[in-house]
């Protein structure tokens, strides 16, 4: 697919580096950067890009791939590019509302698998329904793994449920439901 851009018409692969070298611009201006993107989409791909074009030692990258990853710098000084699958991944590290992180980054990058990049001023960027799905898959979870993560049976749960030490979000003849955060704290106490 060819755009225009200027007049000019670009080739995808032409768009593709320019909007590269926009994001890097983004970069040498201090903005606090957020790529979003499905597995295998080209985020850390391109981390590693504006890490080789950039002085390096003067930003701040994170990348999820690495596992666990502190997001706290996005929000709180400039110069920062972070990679994560979704915003809401972050929302949830950050303990704060896509409304609340989106008000406080500068830029939202978007890729796919099919090599787009996708620059969107993070104030207009609206959270897909893909964000919504990854964070139900992520945070609600049922009686069974709720049992996992309270190392105990599905019966001790059920007396949890009973003696009132923990409270299901949803609760049916065929199923209950539990926020993993919950049970993470109560585990932790």
């Amino acid at each position: 697919m060819k755009q225009q851009v200027v007049g000019i018409e670009l080739s995808s692969s032409e768009q593709y580096e320019l909007n590269r070298n926009i994001i890097l611009g983004f970069l040498r201006m201090k903005k606090k950067i957020l790529v979003v993107g499905p597995l295998a989409s080209g985020k850390t791909f391109l981390l590693e890009f504006l890490k080789k074009q950039s002085n390096a030692s003067e930003f701040l990258f994170i990348d999820s791939i690495y596992g666990y990853e502190e997001y706290s710098p996005l929000v709180s000084r400039g110069g920062v590019v972070a990679a994560a699958q979704t915003v809401g991944q972050v929302c949830r590290s950050l303990d704060l509302s896509c409304a609340e992180l989106i008000s406080k980054i500068d830029i939202v990058v978007q890729t796919d698998q099919i090599g787009t990049i996708n620059i969107i001023d993070a104030k207009l960027f609206n959270e897909d329904e893909n964000d919504f799905e990854v964070f139900i898959r992520d945070s609600i979870v049922f009686t069974d793994e709720a049992a996992q993560i309270l190392e105990c049976t599905i019966q001790n749960v059920h007396k949890m449920i009973k003696d009132g030490k923990i409270t299901p979000i949803k609760q049916t003849s065929n199923a209950t439901l539990f926020l993993r955060k919950e049970l993470m704290s109560l585990k932790k106490s």
